[in-house]
């Protein structure tokens, strides 16, 4: 069964400067994923732990943020993945048309 948290799902409708700050973040360190029962999430992943609480901050975002263990010379990983079909699909429309 799904577990639901708040997240403002009109993030992406509406062009605003932090939106299109966030949206530019979620085209270089960002990525989209389907599950096998269908279920569609958004996620960043960077490693500036003050930027990925910025940005779950202005999205009004319930969601914990993982960490992902640096592997040898590289940089640990924060992500913030989001399970909102609605916010999925503004970004599908945003970045494809």
């Amino acid at each position: 069964m799904p577990i639901y948290k708040n997240v403002n799902k009109d993030f992406f409708k509406v062009w605003t400067p932090n939106m299109a700050y966030i949206l530019g973040f979620f085209a270089a360190d960002g990525y989209m994923t389907l599950n096998k029962r269908g279920a569609r999430f958004w996620n960043i992943e960077i490693s500036d732990k003050g930027l990925i609480f910025a940005i779950k901050k202005e999205i009004e975002a319930e969601h914990k943020i993982s960490l992902r263990p640096a592997k040898q010379g590289e940089l640990q990983l924060y992500r913030l993945q989001i399970g909102s079909k609605e916010m999925f699909q503004d970004l599908m429309e945003i970045l494809i048309g």
